[in-house]
């Protein structure tokens, strides 16, 4: 069980008083509260940022890489007929 419903149980048996009638006292509520323990506080991690060192170029990669190039088709517009001279 949670500490809050054996807080509840003991706060009804000793007030003479039913379960669910302590649920809703406000005494009961503001005595819980000043004895819950308090919560520790959490550090925030601060997270590092990584920097990416660019790459250092030797004399052997110096030149740059020449991507293929794709074969396109050319679409030629229709050309009207050749006229044909005698």
């Amino acid at each position: 069980m949670t500490a809050w419903t054996e807080h509840l149980k003991k706060y009804a048996s000793d007030n003479n008083m039913t379960y669910k009638e302590a649920m809703k006292d406000e005494k009961s509520k503001t005595l819980y509260n000043k004895t819950k323990p308090e919560k520790p506080v959490k550090e925030k991690l601060v997270k590092e940022k990584l920097v990416k060192e660019k790459p250092v170029l030797t004399k052997e990669k110096t030149q740059p890489t020449v991507k293929p190039v794709k074969k396109v088709r050319k679409r030629h517009p229709k050309a009207p007929p050749a006229e044909v001279e005698e």
